[in-house]
């Protein structure tokens, strides 16, 4: 009796915290996607470029009244086989209920003029 009811606790004290936790950050796949989220709600994005490259992502577009950026770009570097990658980490937040397209560029920040290397889009609409 007493093994059920512990648990019974562990239970009832995982079960919030399992559906607390942010989904799998979004990616380069989600490239040109639609997401919903709801107001408050925060998602992650992450993308990539190699660092000998010397290319950078930057955000070029967003209606800051609908989703706002509230944390990043963060870099993390990882080694895959013989080169370093390069992770940019953004943290996205729905401010108000709308519909915008976050709109983020890898380019070479020495040479502006030159077309964009990869361009990455995404829809949000937040919902109430």
């Amino acid at each position: 009796m007493r093994k059920k009811h512990l648990n019974r606790f562990l239970l009832l004290l995982l079960v919030p915290i399992l559906f607390s936790c942010n989904s799998a950050p979004l990616t380069m796949v989600d490239n040109g996607s639609a997401i919903d989220i709801a107001k408050g709600e925060t998602f992650d994005l992450v993308l990539e470029s190699t660092k000998k490259s010397e290319k950078v992502w930057e955000l070029r577009e967003m209606d800051t009244s609908v989703v706002s950026l509230v944390n990043g770009p963060i870099f993390n570097t990882k080694k895959h086989l013989d080169s370093e990658i390069m992770e940019y980490l953004y943290t996205f937040k729905g401010e108000r209920p709308g519909t915008t397209t976050i709109h983020l560029v890898l380019h070479d920040p020495e040479n502006p003029d030159k077309p964009a290397k990869k361009d990455f889009r995404l829809t949000v609409k937040v919902t109430e």
